[in-house]
């Protein structure tokens, strides 16, 4: 025996060299935690034994049958890792800018949603179409960056196409109340629903976009997105049977829509909390595995 879990001969092996493995117990064969690799030497600290050949099993035990193939197995593990790191570093370059437009596109588009509810509150007709038109614009840009984006990520491909789309509803709702057409009102009405819809889809395809390009970075941060969506979805369900509850209690469903409105507004902040984590994330990762390779 040789200090190896499985039995094997270190000084004897051909793939010491290669690998550049110093040792069963301070290479493969250490704990996980520690980068540890090797099934076998796991598997011996989880039932108690010092090797394999302790083990009563050992001799129909398909991982002790395979070990030959352990070095050849991890030096794939590792060509497929480095394949993929190269990868999310290529991936982390391009998406890390487009995200960090994104994220400050906020700022027109919260100036451009304030002037537009202030006008049609002030009945000034002149700085609610400023503020619509800026809205457009701004959300034309973050469709055409989805667009671009989309390179790497399929799923930000609806997303913008959905996003210019609703652009484009929007365009012509300005344009009928600029005309001041009769019964604009109902045409705007009849224009919120595809919005609504377009947008929800946007949402969704947008939000678990930026989870698939954190996978394999951070998954942790991967979760939050896709849990973001579900507190959205939550929170119109709410929202809708708020407006029913006006029917029966005008009270309790003013108070839930107060609460829905509060809610949408905390869930708008932690997606620009996620899009700015996710930014930053991206060219953390490009800079620490630019500087390894």
């Amino acid at each position: 025996m040789s200090g190896t879990y499985c039995g094997k001969s270190c000084d004897g092996c051909a793939w010491k060299a290669e690998l550049h493995c110093s040792g069963c117990e301070d290479g493969p064969g250490r704990l996980y935690a520690h980068g540890g690799t090797c099934q076998l030497a796991s598997c011996c600290r989880e039932k108690g034994h010092r090797t394999c050949e302790t083990c009563n099993l050992h001799s129909g035990c398909g991982k002790y049958l395979e070990r030959d193939m352990q070095p050849a197995m991890r030096k794939k593990r590792a060509e497929e890792e480095k394949r993929m790191a190269e990868v999310y570093t290529e991936r982390s370059t391009f998406l890390t800018k487009w995200l960090w437009i994104l994220f400050w596109l906020v700022i027109p588009s919260f100036i451009a949603e304030s002037m537009s509810t202030f006008g049609l509150k002030s009945d000034s007709n002149t700085i609610h179409m400023v503020g619509a038109i800026m809205s457009a614009l701004t959300s034309a840009t973050y469709g055409a960056i989805l667009l671009r984006i989309s390179s790497v990520e399929e799923k930000y491909r609806p997303a913008g196409i959905c996003t210019l789309a609703i652009v484009g509803i929007s365009v012509l709702d300005i344009i009928l109340n600029a005309l001041n057409l009769p019964e604009v009102e109902r045409f705007s009405l009849a224009l919120a629903v595809p919005i609504i819809i377009l947008g929800l889809y946007s949402t969704y395809k947008e939000f678990y976009a930026h989870a698939a390009v954190l996978i394999g970075i951070d998954f942790n941060l991967s979760e939050k997105w896709e849990r973001l969506w579900k507190w959205r979805i939550r929170i119109l369900i709410v929202t809708v049977v708020s407006f029913l509850l006006l029917f029966l209690s005008v009270l309790l469903g003013l108070v839930l829509i107060f609460s829905c409105a509060i809610a949408a507004l905390v869930l708008s902040i932690l997606k620009l909390v996620y899009l700015y984590s996710t930014a930053e994330r991206l060219s953390i990762y490009k800079k620490t595995h630019s500087n390894n390779q």
